[in-house]
């Protein structure tokens, strides 16, 4: 039986030799459902790497649908935690991750810190219960409270300032466009022309989760005056000058809004504008759970953050609704 099922496992690792790790233990536990499987304690202990566990976890993470840049973000800090504790995963204990936790305490922000340390608890969590550790060491890692942020956003005559600092058409339609919407700059860049249908555009946000974002006449009127006058066939929304004409990527994006905040003397960012989005909306009297609608937040409190932001907000609030 040893023979059999040495021989038919190696024949599977030939077949599926190219194809990534989870489906491979897919493939292995559909063969293995065949046969009566008993372990014999010879003393040895088999000791799986950080890494391939890590490259393991990814891959579920992958097939589970999260998003590519939360996936690359996973990625780098899991396989630089790594590198710096360099041992097999039975082998870590709750002192190398604190030891760890430490150093990074030098090197990054509190809320860096904070963000890190919550995918490196969540990682051992995770390979507690599939079975590749048997203390779930995750569970003993504190993670510090994060520091309370406040939201930047702008006001109206800097938003005026960003719109006169615009020398393009396709500059213009993009701000005009992330006012309007709200997007992350990763959403817009892949938006197609034929998405739009009566202003409105369902889009892919975080987690493979669908949402409608709303164009309004202001955008629409810059977006026809820019597609319009582009000399380029394309299907996507928003293009790249030069041949072959691909999508804009997040960092043209993030380039162009560099030149525009630097002639508006303004430091300026796609996400800066969707903050202004959602703080705005609030100001002008939108309920939060429109706005975390709007801005696909998974957790209101997050939309919240938008609300402490505005003191005018908290001010008129009070001035309305005070009896006193």
């Amino acid at each position: 039986m040893k023979n059999e099922l040495v021989l038919e496992i190696s024949e599977l690792l030939l077949k599926e030799i190219n194809k990534s790790p989870i489906n491979i233990r897919i493939e292995v536990e559909k063969v293995l459902l065949n046969y009566n499987i008993e372990k014999i304690d010879n003393g040895i202990q088999f000791k799986e790497s950080l890494e391939a566990v890590i490259n393991y976890y990814l891959d579920c993470k992958n097939t589970e649908g999260l998003n590519v840049s939360t996936l690359k973000n996973y990625s780098y800090c899991l396989f630089k935690m790594s590198k710096s504790i360099n041992k097999n995963i039975t082998d870590v204990n709750i002192n190398d991750l604190r030891n760890y936790a430490s150093s990074m305490n030098k090197m990054y922000k509190r809320n860096t810190v904070c963000s890190k340390l919550e995918i490196i608890k969540a990682f051992f969590t995770w390979a507690h219960s599939e079975g590749h550790t048997k203390m779930n060491i995750g569970d003993r890692l504190i993670v510090p409270r994060k520091d309370k942020n406040v939201r930047e956003y702008l006001n109206i005559i800097d938003i005026e300032r960003i719109r006169n600092s615009c020398e393009t058409n396709r500059q213009r339609a993009i701000v005009e466009f992330l006012l309007s919407t709200g997007c992350r700059v990763s959403e817009i860049s892949k938006i197609k022309k034929t998405d739009i249908k009566n202003s409105s555009v369902i889009i892919m946000g975080k987690f493979s989760k669908e949402r409608h974002i709303f164009i309004n006449e202001k955008s629409n009127m810059y977006l026809m005056d820019y597609l319009n006058n582009r000399e380029i066939d394309s299907e996507y929304l928003f293009v790249g000058q030069k041949y072959p004409h691909k999508p804009l990527s997040v960092r043209a994006i993030q380039s162009e809004f560099n030149k525009i905040g630097h002639r508006a003397n303004i430091h300026l960012t796609p996400h800066l504008l969707r903050h202004s989005f959602g703080s705005l909306l609030l100001q002008n009297g939108a309920s939060l759970v429109t706005v975390q609608e709007l801005l696909g937040h998974e957790n209101a409190t997050t939309t919240q953050i938008y609300a402490k932001t505005n003191l005018q907000l908290i001010k008129m609030e009070h001035t309305q609704h005070s009896v006193i």
